[in-house]
């Protein structure tokens, strides 16, 4: 009987408690870019991978290929990423042309990869209370916020009700956990800065994020994507340079 009163209890305190959350004070505190006539922006690509290809050939007249090459990107929402390889040339050197095909590819997916993982912590609420059904239970000073989207379940752990200190999502074929560094903005508005990410314990992705400030609208400038796997690293850098507000 002691053991069911118990459990009856902390069940009442977590409900009580998830009355007392209030989910839109507390997007406040988080930076969100639709809440500033965002509408995309465009910007060149430089991409450290290309670089050191570059610095591997000794050929001027492949270094000449590489030089002439641009990339460039356009970022609508999400969901819709542009990214564009201007002047690549064809060569007759087989190996040449695979390699440096597999580097734009590599380029695509990690600019593309990134800004998508961004967007969906910086162009939308924290916390979604009319979307999700959050289950919320608190122990001492930190809270915890369950619930499920798209087949996989969502855990947040908030730190003193305010400060969210990670996340987890478990699914039938992974266990990924998430754990934000926040810098303030000169506006008072918490903003990503570094994301640790471990993946089934196996791998883990470290992304720390620099950027160009155009008043209340923060875009990516300089990014460093570290990745680490049973003792071996590999870290990768692209820049955002000439970026231009749509």
């Amino acid at each position: 009987m002691k053991i069911a009163y118990a459990l009856l209890s902390i069940l009442f305190f977590s409900n009580l408690y998830a009355q007392e959350i209030n989910f839109e004070k507390l997007n406040e505190l988080y930076y969100n870019l639709n809440e500033y006539d965002f509408n995309g922006f465009s910007a060149d690509v430089e991409f450290d991978l290309l670089d050191q290809l570059k610095n591997s050939l000794k050929d001027e007249k492949y270094i000449s290929i590489l030089n002439n090459i641009s990339l460039k990107l356009n970022f609508y929402s999400k969901d819709s990423v542009e990214f564009i390889a201007l002047n690549v040339e064809e060569t007759d050197n087989q190996q040449f042309n695979q390699g440096l095909a597999q580097t734009i590819k590599g380029a695509e997916e990690s600019v593309k990869g990134f800004l998508q993982s961004w967007a969906e912590i910086s162009l939308t609420p924290a916390f979604e209370p009319n979307k999700f059904d959050y289950n919320i239970n608190t122990e001492s000073n930190v809270t915890k916020i369950q619930y499920t989207q798209e087949g996989s379940e969502v855990s947040i752990y908030l730190n003193n009700t305010t400060n969210i200190d990670s996340m987890s999502l478990i699914n039938a074929s992974s266990e990924i956990k998430m754990y934000p560094t926040y810098e303030t903005t000169n506006f008072e508005k918490k903003m990503i800065k570094t994301m640790v990410t471990s993946i089934n314990n196996l791998l883990e992705l470290k992304i720390d994020i620099s950027y160009q400030d155009f008043g209340y609208i923060k875009i990516p400038h300089l990014i460093t994507v570290s990745q680490s796997m049973r003792g071996m690293s590999l870290e990768l850098k692209f820049t955002l340079k000439n970026i231009s507000l749509m």
